[in-house]
């Protein structure tokens, strides 16, 4: 799990693109999967991760594995897989979607345009 974040935290910070919507970002995001718990916090242009036993943030996230690779790897989206059940999330409505775009627009920096 540590792995995945990671690669996907580095995607984010190297997306010129996302400069704009992380400088407003204020947003900690708790990923739980099996017996992991990870804290990610976006904070401006600022991403960084750390292990958490007994923290929760703005966002919590529970799932497998895969539904996190789905979800990460930008082959999903967040609010579908809540909806579909694949995901258990919790947070206000603004913190949901700031994240969803977070995931969906690092997403793009991955393809090379023609």
């Amino acid at each position: 799990m540590h792995q995945l974040l990671s690669s996907t935290i580095e995607k984010i910070r190297k997306a010129s693109h996302m400069h704009e919507l992380l400088d407003k970002a204020d947003l900690k995001v708790c990923f739980i999967c099996e017996e992991e718990q990870w804290l990610v916090h976006f904070q401006g242009r600022n991403v960084h991760i750390e292990s958490k036993l007994d923290s929760v943030g703005d966002v919590v996230i529970e799932g497998s594995l895969e539904a996190f690779r789905l979800l990460l790897n930008g082959d999903d989206f967040l609010l579908s897989m809540k909806k579909r059940g694949e995901l258990g999330i919790s947070g206000n409505l603004k913190d949901l979607l700031l994240l969803e775009s977070i995931l969906y627009l690092s997403k793009g920096s991955t393809k090379t345009s023609l």
